[in-house]
């Protein structure tokens, strides 16, 4: 009979203390979210890539990139095309392409018998991939290191996974 009265009293601490636990933890309907905290999140984001990128180059020194004003990273060797003019917005243009992930290697793209093939500036290949293929000319080989805002982006896009820094090696074929 005693017991009964232990197991009620415990029964009600227990009730308080979870009343307590609820009322300490934070409203998460009134957490503020301003556009200091998405500007601070996007530039640490894009000081670890650069130093990720920076870190890239200095083991592969021997590619000697160029960087645009974007952020874009590219070599191009050219070609046996030289005489021919840069891609231009507007234009069909025809590519093989392997996409890899500038932190693991791991390849998360590869056109292998079916070339990729858009119209420059007007599709969802990452922009990126658009302005390197601008500098390019028929049978030019490039590489390009994308930061994410030039490649998938926060949230990643088809096989590009969230945040990622690519490598795309690509072969422009040809140009309509």
């Amino acid at each position: 009979m005693r017991i009964i009265p232990v197991v009620c009293l415990f029964i009600l601490m227990a009730c308080r203390n979870s009343e307590s636990i609820e009322n300490k933890s934070p409203d998460l309907s009134k957490s503020e979210w301003s556009d200091e905290h998405s500007i601070d999140f996007n530039q640490e984001i894009h000081i670890r890539e650069e130093l990720d990128i920076q870190i890239y180059l200095e083991h592969h020194k021997e590619l000697n990139m160029s960087k645009t004003e974007s952020g874009l990273r590219y070599i191009i060797a050219r070609g046996t095309y030289e005489d021919t003019k840069p891609a231009r917005e507007g234009e069909i243009v025809t590519l093989d392409v392997k996409t890899s992930l500038l932190k693991t290697g791991e390849i998360c793209h590869q056109t292998d018998s079916i070339p990729l093939r858009f119209v420059l500036g007007r599709s969802d290949v990452p922009s990126g991939l658009q302005e390197g293929v601008k500098l390019m000319r028929i049978t030019d080989k490039a590489r390009f290191i994308l930061p994410s805002y030039l490649g998938g982006g926060l949230l990643g896009q088809d096989f590009i996974p969230p945040q990622a820094v690519l490598i795309i090696d690509a072969v422009l074929l040809n140009i309509e």
